[in-house]
């Protein structure tokens, strides 16, 4: 409408309006709109050219972005500036050539002088993180002395993104106390949820506390979430209590993670306050209630839970019935299992089955002791079965001393990559036949593979 409205009142020639009308189309997705208009303009100036350069950066590869780039020199006679490069960053940032054409923007811009502009800085430091080239992100970081809490937080999420925890702590802790702002707290505590360093994480929800800067939803889901992993009840009790006073208590996905930190703590009772109470539930929060359910062995609350969701009109998704399935597994609910994956198979919902189902399924079957209708399910389902399969029907084959069954599931495993499990598993599975001959044959060829027992260990939270 604005566009027909410029052509009618005869601005069709107007740079400023053509501009405006490039930049509109191209950051609406309409790339082909922004080329004819483009096109059909007398005369271009940078801004223009860097309004399509923009829009192809959003949404197109990095060969088209490139071609402008040579093509405002070659065509219009134009020399890009610091706007026309930081636009192309977004183009290489989800390029598999960014390093390579990285390093050439970069000594483009050194040449140019627009190296030490603090925006190009955090784009182009956080191209060479995502390129795995975290030498070159630090050198471009250490580089000049301009630096925003952006960059800070940039060069932080490189390291983590790299998985070097320690430079990333290392790191933030050099930053001085004004600058330590909300997103380098979220960057590092996600971080060390995500590297398995939730003591950590727990550790800088302290800091950031005390240091005056408030935690939001980010912060409280990511410390929720290393108290679950950690078991850590009263580290919960505490966020928990947070979340309260803050008006957090609330917001339906920190009453989702509350509701799965109380069960993984062994809370249940607390687990469905929190559900109960809860002014808005989505899938998810029935979900996390059903597995709870299901890890405590309650099937039948589990059931019962579906049925109420159903009743409130909430539609179920995959996860739902891999809630319901594990639930019954834990549970020994057969005959409720075989129904609920019986309606999956039939087609009753949207979606089909996925191999997380069929393997949720199998191990049902194998814990009950229907061994033959375990390894029949596991042969015939559309996907070719995996390890973790495999060695729960094994373990089943040691519990129930099926060493013929045993015997051709570790041979399927084997055929997919042997594994420390399957050689133990089967070895004990003979053991408890008094089968010792043939439990040593399967020692000796572990050990002849230079496969390994992990020990074992516990979390204790203190």
């Amino acid at each position: 409408l604005i566009h027909t409205h410029a052509k009618g009142s005869g601005f069709s020639d107007d740079l400023y309006v053509c501009t405006a009308l490039v930049d509109f189309y191209a950051k609406c997705g309409e790339i082909d709109m922004a080329i004819q208009v483009f096109d059909e303009m007398h005369e271009r100036d940078v801004v223009a050219w860097n309004a399509l350069i923009s829009g192809f950066s959003l949404c197109s590869g990095l060969a088209d972005v490139i071609a402008l780039f040579k093509d405002m020199r070659r065509r219009d006679g134009l020399s890009p500036n610091l706007s026309t490069i930081v636009g192309m960053l977004p183009a290489l940032g989800r390029s598999n050539c960014a390093l390579k054409e990285g390093k050439s923007l970069h000594g483009y811009c050194i040449r140019m002088g627009f190296s030490d502009d603090v925006f190009f800085k955090t784009g182009i430091l956080d191209v060479y993180s995502k390129s795995k080239c975290i030498v070159y992100a630090r050198r471009v970081f250490d580089s000049g002395c301009l630096k925003n809490e952006v960059t800070w937080s940039a060069m932080i999420g490189g390291y983590i993104e790299n998985e070097m925890i320690k430079e990333a702590g290392g790191l933030f802790l050099q930053i001085e106390i004004g600058v330590k702002d909300i997103v380098s707290y979220n960057s590092l505590i996600s971080g060390c949820v995500e590297n398995c360093r939730a003591e950590e994480s727990l550790r800088l929800f302290h800091e950031m506390k005390c240091s005056g800067v408030r935690p939001d939803i980010t912060t409280l889901l990511g410390v929720l979430t290393s108290c679950s992993h950690l078991a850590a009840l009263r580290h919960g009790f505490s966020c928990h209590g947070y979340c309260v006073v803050h008006g957090y208590a609330v917001n339906t996905t920190i009453c989702n993670a509350l509701i799965d930190m109380y069960t993984k703590c062994g809370k249940l009772d607390v687990a469905k306050r929190v559900f109960d109470t809860m002014h808005k539930r989505d899938t998810v929060s029935w979900n996390t209630m059903m597995f709870g359910f299901g890890n405590h062995g309650l099937g039948k609350e589990a059931l019962s839970l579906f049925d109420s969701m159903r009743d409130a009109g909430v539609s179920p998704d995959d996860v739902t019935f891999l809630a319901l399935l594990s639930a019954c597994s834990h549970s020994g609910l057969v005959d409720e299992g075989r129904q609920v994956f019986n309606s999956l198979t039939r087609g009753d919902f949207s979606f089909t089955p996925r191999i997380d189902h069929y393997n949720c399924m199998a191990d049902l079957l194998a814990r009950a002791g229907y061994l033959d209708e375990a390894y029949d399910l596991v042969n015939k389902m559309p996907f070719e079965p995996d390890v973790n399969v495999l060695g729960t029907l094994l373990s089943a084959c040691m519990t129930y001393k099926s060493v013929e069954l045993g015997d051709k599931v570790s041979k399927k495993m084997h055929s997919l990559g042997g594994t420390t499990g399957s050689f133990v598993l089967l070895s004990n599975t003979y053991s408890a036949v008094e089968r010792w001959e043939e439990a040593e044959i399967i020692r000796t060829t572990q050990k002849k593979t230079g496969l390994h027992k992990t020990p074992g260990y516990s979390w204790v939270d203190v």
